[in-house]
């Protein structure tokens, strides 16, 4: 092999070493802003499920067992773990179930709004 296909072998070797480094930074990428976006959703979600449990906390009767569950709705960097979110979540849905079986003046109309 004479030494300017040596030259040309090597750069094109090179420039597919490039190319696949970019691929794979690119599919990096890909998959943080993916996750990200996911968690996002799911942050949403918390949210509208706490938004719903404020308004029946806010209709029903104060109820003393009900008022220790409430839960913050203010984030914090903690609330950015997983664990946290699926802590806070299991929580505002307990909340929510308890207010749902010990207020009787809430109808199946009420859900729905």
């Amino acid at each position: 092999m004479s030494q300017g296909e040596a030259k040309t072998d090597e750069k094109c070797c090179e420039q597919r070493k490039q190319q696949k480094k970019q691929a794979e930074e690119a599919e990096k990428d890909q998959r943080r802003r993916e996750k990200e976006e996911a968690e996002l959703k799911k942050k949403r979600s918390l949210q509208k499920q706490v938004s719903i449990m404020e308004r029946f906390l806010k209709r029903s009767k104060p109820n003393p067992s009900v008022q220790s569950d409430k839960v913050s709705i203010e984030p914090t960097a903690s609330d950015l773990s997983n664990s946290k979110n699926e802590s806070v979540s299991m929580s505002a849905t307990l909340s929510m179930d308890n207010v749902l079986a010990s207020s009787s003046d809430i109808k199946p109309e009420d859900l729905r709004k």
